[in-house]
C-alpha cells in the first residue's frame, strides 16, 4: 500500500503505532519519526511563519 498523507493521518488516529507520539515529528517522506528541520526550533522564524499565515487568513476573511 502506498503511504500518503491521508494514510498517515488515518494511522495516527486509529493505530496504536502513534499512541506515544504526542509532540513528536513524523517525517512522511521517510515514514518514520525523526528530528524536524532546525528552523522549526527557531522561535523567530516560527513567529514569522505564524504571522504570514494569520495575514493570509485575515485577507481571505475580509
Amino acid at each position: 500500500m502506498t503511504c500518503n498523507g491521508v494514510d498517515t493521518l488515518t494511522r495516527a488516529v486509529l493505530s496504536d503505532e502513534f499512541s506515544d507520539a504526542s509532540g513528536r515529528y513524523f517525517d512522511n517522506d521517510s515514514k518514520s519519526f525523526s528530528a524536524p528541520h532546525p528552523d522549526a526550533a527557531d522561535a523567530g522564524k516560527v513567529a514569522k511563519v505564524v504571522a504570514a499565515i494569520d495575514g493570509q487568513i485575515k485577507s481571505a476573511l475580509t
